[in-house]
């Protein structure tokens, strides 16, 4: 089950007037209906990932955004190319931008995400989101839209140097088993994931408590690795097989 409290038009209004903006992108809240580990845990990353950014950006999150109905249809709304649930978002904000619009993130506007996730339902969302991810790159590469330096969606760099770290221990782990020294370059390609996620970890224990961040720096990992194997598969699928969607 998926969806979000309706918000009054009065509230979007506001940062339209005073920003001048073609779309006002909101936030989610603290609160999740759901008091389960996946649903709370995934909540809180959205809510992490997209106060992070400054106030104008260059992305939506359609779980609350608003623009003018005329700009919508002018710019070209969302990619009809793209069939279900997922990378959406990102080409109304690469589209909004490419016609000169602007989006400005008004932190106050708050909506409580209703949404539920079991672990398979949260780790397949991981797996697909990131191959289709990685195929918006492509596509985003390929069109000059995204240029050197610019910077892709809600993903910081940290975010994405977590991905070869988790990789790069899960393979020490292994030849460790035949070679024992190889415990060692396992051990710093762990503090380096570590090092990569600690804000988030630490604002998990901010917000949750120690013992909900030592489980979240589990499921972390455990993330990293599927939206890994979701990127290799988005890469080959583009390169290799030709699927641009």
């Amino acid at each position: 089950m998926s969806g979000c409290r309706k918000i009054p038009f009065r509230s979007f209004a506001r940062p339209f007037e005073d920003h001048a903006c073609s779309c006002v992108q909101g936030t989610f809240s603290k609160q999740c209906p759901y008091p389960d580990f996946f649903s709370q845990y995934k909540n809180l990353y959205n809510r992490y990932v997209l106060n992070r950014l400054p106030d104008w950006i260059e992305t939506t999150y359609t779980s609350l955004t608003a623009i003018g109905r005329e700009f919508f249809f002018e710019c070209g709304g969302f990619d009809q190319n793209i069939r279900t649930a997922s990378v959406e978002d990102r080409t109304l904000g690469e589209n909004i931008i490419r016609h000169g619009g602007t989006i400005y993130l008004e932190k106050r506007l708050e909506v409580i995400h209703n949404k539920h996730l079991s672990p398979g339902g949260f780790f397949r969302n991981q797996f697909r989101r990131s191959r289709d991810l990685a195929k918006l790159m492509q596509r985003q590469k390929a069109s000059g839209f995204l240029s050197p330096g610019r910077g892709f969606g809600t993903h910081s760099r940290e975010s994405m140097y977590r991905l070869p770290a988790v990789f790069l221990s899960i393979l020490c782990l292994l030849l460790s088993i035949l070679t024992p020294w190889m415990a060692a370059p396992m051990a710093l390609c762990i503090g380096a994931f570590l090092f990569f996620s600690r804000n988030w970890l630490r604002h998990l224990r901010k917000e949750k408590g120690l013992w909900f961040a030592l489980r979240g720096s589990l499921l972390d990992f455990v993330d990293a690795f599927v939206s890994g194997c979701g990127v290799l598969a988005g890469l080959f699928e583009y390169k290799r097989l030709g699927k641009k969607y």
